[in-house]
């Protein structure tokens, strides 16, 4: 037995030589801290050899060592380094791989890695791409486990049985308990083994499969039941009754403030598809709506403006659309053409003013264009029999504006349309007061009556002389006696106004 010691450049023998060629029936030859001991049949003592450290090199003098054991020198304290390759778990006369295992590490373990193969780890593989190849054509596989036995472990891996799909899960198998699986297309199921979509989440349970959180309070639900339809439910909404805040069906779109009802066609509530279906208020450019529907906009353009448009697309060109608009606390009804550019039919002013024909109503209504007109009463007082009109609304010049017959005693009015009351100032002077204004004072004043029995007198019926203005509002009246032209009272005065 030759022992040397190697200082890093050179090789020097360290101790005295020992043959151990003459031995016979060699019982045991083990290594300790810098010494060799061999027991064998020749003697009955221990021969124990020692030398400085390091305590064994395998190499040739001339080259670093192939494998050194030691405790100190060159090495860490306790340390075994092979330069070129270490196999284990095979015969003295087989490269085959034994059943048990073939390498046990108790502790801790540091791989080092570099760009080149030899610095990779390969498990299954003599030529691994990656620092670490775990290669297996039976579904090569990871396991993390906690406990023994099949519990408590999850395993990822390819299954090589289902299209080599990428799978994780919790057992000690890929293909068994699978929680998350990708396929070669890159679609991702969570639930299911063979996802349709880029993520398929799938659930047969009555619980939801989907959820969007902000965080365990604050979140959303997603659950497709048996029958395909989606329901969607708020934070906190976790009885079944309350989780359908929105339902969407192949038929209709339910949204409701507590569960939904059956979205069954023909359940007596919906009669056809194509239905959106709200429980309480909807709000069209804003998020209080106050009504069941509510419509708002900026009165800037027609883009954010408060429209809402009944279209009939088989009508003809320019007459498919009719809109409703609040603009200004003012409300306008009108058309559009195809392009979408207005005309309004109808205002009404939220001083109450109703403008047909025009944006500009001054009276109560107002009527502009050419119009035919044979009677139109207007009710001033919901409760009252009399009638009276907006002069505006009246355009044929052929229907009186006004007319009243009255006593001249006492001013009475014995029938009228338009006029409020009659005041008599002296016998033979009257004044007419016209309910609603004339729009001017270019109207004509029809004039007749009755003269009294008494003393065969006559009367004329004479509208007031040119020192007294005519208004709009009232009409001055004279009853003359023929005889000599004095005011005189007479019997009944008949009034008919008629005008633009």
């Amino acid at each position: 037995l030759r022992v040397y010691e190697f200082n890093g450049s050179t090789w020097t023998e360290n101790c005295a030589q020992k043959n151990i060629g003459t031995i016979s029936n060699t019982a045991h030859a083990a290594l300790s801290p810098n010494s060799v001991a061999i027991i064998d049949n020749n003697n009955s003592d221990l021969r124990n050899y020692q030398w400085s450290s390091p305590l064994l090199y395998v190499a040739s003098n001339t080259d670093f060592p192939y494998l050194s054991v030691s405790d100190a020198g060159y090495t860490t304290a306790e340390a075994l380094s092979v330069r070129t390759e270490l196999r284990v778990g095979q015969s003295a006369t087989s490269t085959a791989a034994t059943s048990s295992p073939a390498l046990i590490v108790s502790g801790k373990a540091l791989f080092l890695s570099d760009t080149t193969v030899y610095g990779k780890i390969g498990i299954g593989t003599t030529s691994p791409n990656q620092s670490l190849t775990i290669f297996s054509s039976t579904t090569p596989s990871l396991e993390f486990s906690a406990t023994s036995g099949d519990t408590n472990k999850w395993t990822l891996g390819i299954d090589t049985a289902d299209q080599w799909k990428f799978k994780i899960a919790s057992s000690s198998a890929v293909g068994t308990n699978t929680r998350f699986t990708i396929d070669g297309a890159g679609n991702i199921g969570i639930g299911t083994t063979s996802p349709a979509a880029r993520l398929h989440v799938f659930n047969t349970a009555s619980t939801p499969q989907f959820r969007i959180g902000y965080d365990k309070d604050f979140f959303a639900d997603f659950q497709v039941d048996a029958g395909g339809d989606l329901t969607i439910g708020p934070s906190g909404t976790t009885s079944p009754s309350l989780f359908n805040s929105v339902r969407i069906t192949d038929d209709n779109l339910f949204i409701c403030s507590g569960a939904c009802p059956s979205p069954d066609i023909g359940n007596g509530m919906i009669a056809s598809a194509g239905n959106l279906i709200v429980e309480n208020q909807v709000g069209i450019g804003t998020s209080t709506p106050n009504w069941k529907l509510q419509v708002a906009g900026v009165n800037t353009s027609n883009s954010t403006k408060a429209f809402l448009v009944l279209s009939d697309f088989s009508a003809g060109a320019n007459l498919k659309h009719w809109f409703f608009s609040s603009q200004g606390g003012n409300l306008y009804v009108g058309t559009t053409t195809d392009g979408y550019a207005t005309s309004t039919a109808l205002t009404i002013l939220n001083g109450g003013n109703i403008g047909i024909g025009t944006t500009s109503p001054f009276r109560l209504l107002s009527v502009a264009g050419t119009t035919t007109v044979g009677e139109l009463h207007v009710q001033n007082n919901a409760s009252s029999t009399t009638q009276t009109p907006d002069i505006d609304t009246l355009y044929r010049d052929s229907v009186p504006k006004a007319w009243v017959s009255f006593n001249c005693a006492n001013g009475s009015i014995r029938g009228a349309f338009n006029v409020s009351s009659v005041t008599r100032t002296i016998a033979g002077d009257y004044t007419v007061n016209f309910t609603t204004a004339m729009r001017d004072t270019n109207y004509v004043a029809m004039l007749s009556g009755r003269a009294p029995i008494a003393g065969g007198q006559s009367n004329l019926f004479v509208e007031q002389h040119d020192s007294v203005t005519r208004t709009t509002t009232a009409l001055r009246l004279y009853s003359l006696k023929v005889a000599d032209e004095t005011l005189s009272d007479c019997s009944i005065y008949n009034v008919v106004i008629f005008g633009h």
